[in-house]
């Protein structure tokens, strides 16, 4: 059976680009984490017929305007950021052949847990923060995306809230906020 074809908001050449990656990272190692980011982190944000019709016209070679912009100048960025809180916890380790083993690159120190922990959320701060200016986006120019407030049934509809820390609201409406307990546990 082939696998499904996966359409990406970003790739290798763009996570690279725009983030402290280093160029010898291996593309089919970024997969995963960008699957991850897209489905579960701006997915809920864009709402499933957005989200969809983004990679409808990607995959079309069709986007253009106001999808152009908002994929561009919103989308990427968020999607990229949130890639990388996914990717970090799997940079010192591979799986090989049904184990688990650490990375061995000449001429550098491996961080701690506890740096690379620190790396994440960084990159999770920066993140919200890349997902509040997309929320705010689509909230001033509902008009422009006849797909963002048109969900029913099993479809996910939009969160207008970027997340909260300790069960407090920092951002966004008064509507549901699956990110309620992001920072926080019971």
């Amino acid at each position: 059976m082939a696998l499904p074809q996966q359409i990406l908001y970003i790739d290798a050449e763009y996570i690279k680009a725009y983030s402290h990656l280093d160029g010898s990272i291996d593309a089919k190692d970024l997969l995963p984490s960008v699957i991850q980011a897209q489905d579960s982190q701006i997915q809920p944000i864009l709402g499933t017929k957005l989200f969809k019709a983004l990679k409808t016209k990607i995959s079309d070679g069709t986007i253009s305007g106001n999808y152009e912009t908002l994929l561009q100048d919103y989308v990427m960025m968020a999607t990229l950021k949130w890639t990388l809180v996914n990717y970090y916890p799997y940079l010192q380790g591979k799986i090989l052949s049904g184990t688990i083993g650490s990375r061995n690159v000449d001429n550098i120190t491996a961080l701690s847990q506890d740096e690379v922990m620190r790396m994440v959320d960084i990159e999770r701060s920066n993140a919200q923060f890349y997902t509040e200016r997309l929320i705010d986006y689509l909230q001033n120019n509902t008009s422009l995306f006849t797909e963002y407030n048109s969900n029913s049934g099993a479809e996910m509809t939009p969160d207008s809230q970027t997340y909260a820390e300790g069960g407090l609201t920092i951002s966004g409406s008064n509507r549901r906020n699956r990110l309620a307990n992001w920072n926080c546990c019971k």
